[in-house]
């Protein structure tokens, strides 16, 4: 059944989402929003605000932003629909890799991570990373552990998901216990040759 454009209203959720989605989906086609505004007659500031999720955003603005993405505001709705199913088997199994490191090892939870693959556009790829950080901070591998960590960091401002987590938390927590932890090292190796 085919909606008429008229019957389509989308919550400030869906609106974040939807704006995410084309961003990502511009983003992976490699197109410059001045190139897009140009071709659709639109301002870059709009299709700034649509990727930002900005709710005073018009649906018609946002059904002219997915044509000249070559896309439906449709097809997107079922691609966040899928990506939300998905997600959560993904997010349970990641939960169950990340319980590996302390049950197990952070080599084995590595090794389940790696064989994961995960757009670098999707939110969950971030958790892939904070994962890997914590199987580097396992082994003691401070440097790779603290990039992994300030990695995500910068990421979550792009992804609407992690508005309301504590990924951020977790990851300053992460990177104060490094920070402690080499140190700690250090006045170590230090008393030991003083």
């Amino acid at each position: 059944m085919k909606r008429e454009q008229d019957d389509i209203s989308l919550t400030p959720e869906q609106i974040r989402k939807v704006g995410s989605v084309l961003q990502r989906l511009r983003l992976k086609g490699g197109h410059k929003l001045q190139v897009l505004a140009t071709m659709g007659n639109i301002s870059v500031a709009t299709l700034s605000n649509i990727e930002n999720g900005k709710d005073h955003v018009t649906v018609e603005k946002i059904e002219v932003y997915c044509k000249l993405l070559n896309t439906s505001l449709q097809y997107v709705l079922e691609l966040i629909e899928t990506a939300e199913t998905l997600n959560s088997k993904d997010l349970r199994y990641l939960n169950h890799v990340e319980r590996l490191i302390e049950l197990h090892s952070p080599d084995r939870a590595e090794e389940k991570l790696i064989q994961l693959t995960f757009d670098p556009y999707d939110p969950l790829y971030i958790v892939q990373q904070l994962i890997f950080g914590k199987c580097h901070i396992y082994r003691r591998n401070w440097n790779s552990a603290r990039k992994k960590f300030e990695y995500v960091l910068n990421q979550l401002n792009r992804h609407f998901e992690f508005d309301k987590s504590n990924l951020a938390a977790v990851c300053h927590l992460y990177l104060a216990k490094i920070a402690f932890l080499k140190t700690k090292t250090l006045l170590r190796r230090w008393t030991i040759y003083v």
